[in-house]
């Protein structure tokens, strides 16, 4: 059964390209999904941005105004689960001691890819993966924590020692 649109924002301000049940965004709002810049409402299970502050539900504004307007709430849309790319954070231990820091959506292919000599920065240095973390969450915020971490192997090896030995 194919819905009419994409189920991202309301009927007034939403995406008009072709659904299915089974998947409910057209692939430009699948990837803002997966940017975290859309969010699915917990009322109505559209796609849009979420207005958490005013409930204790993420809610779109649409579901947020019919909730202050006293009107019943939006119509339901059915669809099977969507789910964001997960990604990893990774830190390999090089054979003069020094550390790379990466991410990746597959962490074995990129593992693969550096052992292979695939990539420029650690290629003949015997890369071995000896840290690394499963990020479902902003882009944004785990290209931080990348950086972040990049700077410390480079500044402080030790702190990246202990944290690897505690993990």
């Amino acid at each position: 059964m194919a819905m009419e649109r994409c189920a991202y924002g309301n009927s007034v301000s939403g995406c008009t390209r072709p659904a299915s049940y089974s998947k409910p965004l057209c692939y430009e709002h699948w990837q803002w999904y997966d940017r975290w810049e859309i969010s699915e409402c917990e009322r109505c299970h559209r796609f849009d941005e979420l207005v958490g502050e005013f409930t204790e539900e993420d809610l779109c504004w649409e579901c947020v105004d019919r909730e202050r307007r006293g009107f019943p709430p939006s119509p339901v849309q059915a669809h099977a689960p969507v789910s964001r790319r997960v990604r990893y954070l990774y830190i390999l231990k090089l054979s003069d001691g020094t550390y790379y820091v990466g991410q990746t959506n597959d962490l074995a292919l990129r593992i693969a890819e550096h052992r292979d000599g695939q990539t420029k920065t650690t290629a003949g240095r015997q890369p071995r993966l000896v840290w690394f973390e499963r990020w479902i969450g902003q882009t944004k915020e785990l290209n931080v924590e990348e950086a972040r971490l990049t700077k410390q192997a480079k500044d402080n090896p030790r702190a990246i020692r202990r944290m690897i030995a505690n993990w």
